[in-house]
């Protein structure tokens, strides 16, 4: 692996003296997350609802702060009213939410499996074999979202679980780094 030699004004190297451990926290704590998630998938599936129900009640905030921008600022407050709904009851049923993800999650796997399909028959392009595999996998997952949705959803778990143990690592590994380049 090659190195880069990089020198750091006395300000800059005093910062990240400050503040390198910080990153190795957040590193830690992230790695720690993708490893409960990746053994507690239903725990990381009801995060996941709660993640989804925070985003739209906070868009929603958003949508009617910003509604005077509008010509029609009933329409946007509309938005904002349908979103904290959709939020709250996100957060009040994580269950309904988690299923409707799944079957979100299952029609556009059909989707794109059916014209991912049909479009390496047709077209026949480079490797279409391939492409037409990867429809079919792609049809096929959808369906197995649409017909058994709770492993859909802990299969989802597990790959963000997985996301974020490799995010940790990153970040410790960046960390690690950092505090070596200025000691």
């Amino acid at each position: 692996m090659e190195t880069v030699d990089v020198t750091l004004d006395p300000e800059s190297e005093r910062q990240l003296k400050a503040v390198w451990w910080i990153f190795f926290i957040l590193g830690v704590v992230t790695a720690a997350l993708g490893v409960l998630v990746i053994f507690r998938p239903l725990a990381g599936a009801y995060g996941l609802a709660v993640l989804i129900a925070a985003t739209l009640i906070v868009s929603g905030i958003a949508d009617m702060l910003g509604a005077a921008q509008w010509r029609h600022s009933w329409v946007p407050i509309a938005w904002g009213v349908l979103s904290i709904a959709a939020g709250i009851a996100a957060l009040v049923w994580p269950d309904i939410t988690l299923w409707a993800l799944a079957v979100v999650i299952g029609i556009v796997l059909i989707a794109r499996g059916t014209m991912r399909t049909a479009a390496s028959i047709v077209s026949r392009p480079p490797i279409w074999g391939f492409w037409l595999i990867v429809g079919l996998i792609e049809l096929a997952a959808g369906i197995v979202a649409l017909v058994w949705p709770e492993i859909t959803i802990l299969a989802l778990a597990i790959v963000i679980g997985i996301d974020l143990l490799i995010a940790g690592i990153a970040g410790i590994s960046f960390a690690l780094r950092t505090r070596r380049m200025i000691t």
